[in-house]
């Protein structure tokens, strides 16, 4: 069961209970999220429960069923190849548009966040190795200056933490570290200047991920059967 949050909180707060209960199997795949339930549960009101649900749909963390309600979205196996797929195409897109005006501090961040996704990786904390793995991405996409390819990532957030999440708990057994380690080449190719190269690096590293969890898809639905 959710804890309860402070009375009087953010939309922002809420948003972040049932999302985290999303991703700990505090509500599993399949499973209806009752508004009235969890709105008792994080001692809220059933109004703010029911924005945060409509925009955790958005985000495709979960899915509206017409005259049924809200259920926790299972990862299908197009869901993750159409995720990557636009992902790859985004972060290609970017890198192309950015690569004449990269500079030296841009690197430099680039570095600070992979060392952090390596830091976590290594101490085994998921969820911080997430966060940075992600945030190590969307400032790749936003150095396009592209307002619009940013948000198309942006829309895509949810998702990705959500398949993330499920790829880094894969790696924990035995080592969350070769996954956060292929960042390094995603940075060397861009210091290399050569397009192809970095394509190249970003499709790798998207289809090492998409792999993995197709992988575990399959082996999930042969255990079920």
């Amino acid at each position: 069961m959710a804890s309860k949050i402070a009375r009087g909180t953010t939309l922002e707060s809420v948003l972040e209970a049932i999302r985290e209960g999303i991703l700990d199997a505090t509500y599993p795949p399949g499973m209806q999220i009752k508004q009235a339930l969890v709105a008792d549960d994080l001692g809220v009101s059933q109004s703010m429960v029911r924005e945060a649900l409509g925009r955790l749909a958005e985000e495709g963390l979960l899915e509206s069923i017409p005259y049924r309600g809200y259920f926790v979205r299972r990862l299908s196996i197009r869901d993750v190849r159409e995720i990557y797929q636009l992902r790859t195409a985004l972060e290609c897109l970017a890198a192309q548009i950015c690569l004449p005006n990269l500079e030296e501090s841009n690197f430099d961040e680039l570095e600070t966040l992979y060392e952090q996704i390596m830091a976590s990786a290594k101490s085994g904390d998921s969820s911080d190795a997430i966060s940075a793995d992600l945030a190590f991405h969307r400032y790749l996409v936003n150095l396009s200056g592209n307002s619009r390819l940013l948000k198309s990532w942006d829309s895509l957030l949810g998702q990705c933490y959500y398949a993330l999440h499920d790829l880094y708990q894969l790696q924990a057994e035995p080592s969350m570290e070769s996954l956060a380690e292929n960042h390094i080449l995603i940075i060397e190719a861009l210091a290399s200047k050569d397009m192809r190269r970095i394509t190249t690096a970003i499709e790798e590293h998207m289809n090492f991920a998409s792999d993995m969890l197709l992988q575990r898809i399959n082996d999930l639905s042969e255990a079920a059967s």
